[in-house]
């Protein structure tokens, strides 16, 4: 890592060990830096409000792109910018704000975790935290009567349970300051979860748990734990959750009170609508890995399902027509991914009206006419809102889809959709494997619509022969959907 200030010019070598014993404690498994400098230090003239800022964004730049966290190690940001000079490490100590990040992984010291937390001071802390006991696998044994080597079953290892358990304590004695949470723990590690008291976690805003379960116990009991914990805080959380699939899940009634929700376990089509119809407080909700779970030739096993459903609704009504959509106010962002190439995703917008929606993202539309119909009665029946509800309606911004099979025809009238007041969508991209003429396409559209989209159209082709075609900026990307 290099730090570039005016005229001044630093390299680093890391070499023997040694220990650390600033603030009292006895760092030894640190590596520590030596730093060799070159002429003279020009920073000296720069304030400490300016050179702390300069420390900020250093950390921030050097953090890895896809998270904020920053795993303790003698190569990390915090730990080299406090072994410069007396000034930077005095500079560095006195700054909380460097030291509340951190990624603790099983071989984390828990000392090493415990001088970063008192570090921190009393910053909120963003934690991601890789809870998992390590598989080890038993020695071959000798089987006297075959005279052959026989393997054992995988064991775990308890000496990184020990790790785990001494840095999750640590962990919950900071409760009171967690503001964004990122925990992956399997089914032993995540046995914590259901005993922690979320009602003390005042400055919680984000939760994302990924538990991988090696058999098919779920996590029932942690919703639970998390359920009674948000009741009596009286405050909603935002949670990422990823898991083995199981029905008991869609229904479970946390669901109900989260302002922003990402799951992942195999849920299909029809436990899909199930599941979005309960999240009446969501904001923002992805959802990914959708199945189609077609059996043999039954392609439209789904849409028989679908039907199924539909005629339930109709039997719950004295004149049968027109259904009534589950309405989810306040509903500003909605990802959806199928797990597949041939399902389609308009078959689960047609049973929602959401008069908040702002961004709409999905993956696979079949590229017919009816679900181009779906997705324009869609917006039609949220644009009227639900006056009696005081809720005006939507003005969808952005719009981005992702279909292998999305031909000329289908992309041509995505392009050109607009709002049911009359302006179009500010942003449309689309992704698709098969063949586009631009040339055509930017004819035919300042022929059939207002000029300016041709104008702005943007096309886009990988490696791999996809398209990427939109307008407006925010080019739907394949690999970013769920």
């Amino acid at each position: 890592m290099f730090v570039f200030l005016p005229k001044f010019k630093l390299w680093f070598s890391f070499g023997t060990k040694s220990q650390d014993k600033l603030d009292g404690k006895d760092c030894h498994y640190y590596y520590s830096s030596i730093l060799h400098v070159k002429k003279v230090d020009r920073t000296c003239a720069l304030p400490d409000a300016v050179l702390r800022n300069v420390f900020l964004d250093v950390v921030a730049v050097t953090s890895p792109p896809s998270s904020p966290f920053i795993e303790p190690h003698p190569l990390c940001a915090p730990h080299v910018l406090s072994q410069v000079c007396l000034r930077w490490r005095k500079l560095v100590l006195d700054t909380p704000e460097i030291w509340s990040s951190i990624y603790i992984r099983n071989t984390l010291p828990p000392a090493l975790l415990g001088l970063w937390l008192d570090r921190s001071g009393k910053e909120p802390l963003k934690i991601r935290m890789h809870a998992e006991y390590v598989n080890q696998m038993v020695p071959p044994r000798l089987d006297v009567d075959s005279d052959t080597l026989v393997e054992g079953p995988p064991s775990f290892e308890p000496l990184q349970s020990m790790t785990i358990a001494q840095s999750w304590d640590l962990l919950v004695t900071e409760i009171h300051r967690w503001d964004e949470v990122n925990l992956i723990a399997d089914q032993h590690a995540a046995s914590s979860l259901s005993i922690l008291e979320l009602n003390k976690a005042f400055t919680l805003q984000h939760l994302s748990i990924h538990l991988n379960y090696r058999g098919d116990h779920p996590g029932i009991d942690i919703l639970d734990s998390f359920l009674y914990h948000m009741t009596s805080s009286g405050r909603p959380f935002k949670l990422s959750w990823e898991s083995t699939p199981l029905p008991t899940l869609v229904y479970h009634p946390i669901w109900t009170r989260l302002v922003e929700i990402d799951i992942t376990m195999g849920l299909t089509m029809d436990e899909c609508i199930r599941f979005l119809a309960q999240c009446v407080e969501a904001e923002e909700i992805s959802l990914g890995c959708i199945t189609n779970d077609w059996i043999g030739d039954m392609d439209n096993e789904h849409e028989r399902q679908l039907e199924a459903m539909w005629r339930e609704r109709y039997s719950q009504l004295d004149w049968g027509y027109p259904v009534s959509r589950n309405v989810l106010p306040k509903l500003r962002k909605l990802s959806i991914g199928l797990d597949g190439s041939a399902c389609d995703c308009t078959l689960i917008l047609q049973f929602f009206t959401l008069p908040s929606l702002q961004a709409l993202e999905f993956q696979n539309m079949r590229s017919s006419m009816d679900s181009l119909r779906n997705l324009k009665d869609l917006l039609q029946r949220s644009a009227c809102g639900n006056p009696e509800a005081g809720f005006e309606g939507i003005a969808l911004g952005s719009l981005r889809i992702v279909d292998h099979f999305m031909g000329q025809d289908i992309l041509l009238h995505i392009l050109s959709l607009k709002n049911p007041r009359g302006d179009f969508i500010p942003a449309v991209s689309i992704y698709t494997r098969r063949g586009v003429r631009m040339d055509l396409l930017e004819n035919v559209l300042e022929a059939i619509t207002e000029p300016f989209i041709a104008v702005n159209l943007e096309c886009y082709r990988d490696a791999s022969g996809g398209t990427w075609v939109g307008r407006g900026g925010g080019m739907a990307n394949p690999y970013l959907l769920p």
